[in-house]
């Protein structure tokens, strides 16, 4: 092929690439008009019935089947831009703002597990009252606030890429994230609430520690320093000092007045537990929500890339057909 022929095929192709591109800005109306001028400038003068040019002996496509092939790759062009463009804009932007806040959310969660799991006060109590149950559900929420920000990453990446394998990746995470999430937000609010398996326990607990210190010095500092930091006194009430046959303690007045605490240490404690729990718990469910409306973006944002890569595909084999001068 000459240096000549060669330059007017770049020509013609660039050609191609900017009536197509004003053909889907503009829509079908510069169909007519774009495929004439590509036809024009790519067949030359005349030669409308598709004959063997005598001069080079090399078939030169017709004016009106070019014309037929160019209507059918400008309408294939449009028919994928139309009312697709804005949905999969909004798609990826709602996918990525959802995947960052979601992120954020994960970090946050992360951070209060770990802040209550060392909270010199609470460890303290749990230790003394034997709560180490309440643990596990803090673990739990450790491990899905890791795994939420890890899925935001991916899910970020695979959005912006594109790309079905990270979208589906992203996918199966959050949905064990959910899981996580549930298990972990659940149990500690069975474990962490007043109205919940916490009650029943620490009435039990305490009107031990009553019983027990009266004989045992440790027992004793331990229940002393509840009641003074609580401000409660007793398991109920002050009355279980009476049922055990024990003096109310001077912790269970207070420093001001001398009056007893009307209000039992069982109900002080799970406010004050349920207070911090209340929060992380919250927190994650209200997570859980998002990543039901992520899943289904997720999804939707997994089958168009499929869809635009079977598309891509099949364009490109049916306009590969399209005939070209020889060499």
């Amino acid at each position: 092929m000459k240096n000549s022929e060669r330059l007017a095929r770049s020509d013609h192709f660039l050609l191609l690439y900017n009536t197509t591109r004003e053909a889907a800005i503009h829509g079908g109306g510069l169909l007519s008009l774009t495929t004439q001028r590509l036809s024009t400038a790519y067949i030359g003068p005349v030669n409308s019935r598709g004959r063997k040019s005598e001069r080079d002996n090399e078939f030169t496509p017709s004016h009106n089947h070019f014309n037929v092939v160019g209507n059918k790759f400008f309408q294939d062009i449009l028919k994928m831009g139309k009312g697709r463009g804005l949905t999969d804009n909004c798609i990826v932007f709602t996918l990525i703002l959802v995947n960052v806040l979601c992120g954020i959310l994960g970090a946050l969660i992360f951070a209060l597990s770990i802040w209550m799991r060392l909270e010199n006060e609470v460890r303290d109590w749990v230790q003394e009252l034997g709560m180490y149950q309440y643990w596990n559900g803090l673990y739990i929420l450790m491990a899905a606030g890791i795994i939420i920000v890890l899925i935001s990453f991916c899910g970020c990446c695979g959005t912006i890429a594109g790309s079905p394998a990270l979208l589906g990746t992203s996918a199966v995470l959050i949905l064990l994230a959910v899981i996580l999430e549930l298990a972990g937000g659940i149990y500690i609010l069975v474990n962490g609430t007043e109205a919940s398996k916490l009650t029943p326990y620490l009435e039990k607990t305490f009107n031990k520690l009553i019983l027990d210190s009266n004989y045992n010095p440790r027992v004793n500092l331990a229940l002393q320093a509840i009641q003074e930091k609580v401000g409660c006194c007793g398991s109920v009430n002050y009355q279980d000092y009476d049922r055990a046959r024990l003096p109310i303690s001077d912790y269970c007045r207070d420093a001001l007045t001398g009056n007893v605490y009307q209000d039992g240490c069982v109900k002080k404690f799970s406010n004050f537990i349920e207070q911090r729990t209340g929060w992380i718990a919250g927190i994650a469910l209200f997570i859980v929500a998002l990543q039901i409306i992520l899943v289904v973006l997720t999804f939707m944002r997994c089958r168009e890339a499929q869809s635009d890569d079977g598309d891509l595909g099949r364009k490109k084999q049916r306009y590969d057909t399209v005939p070209v001068r020889g060499n």
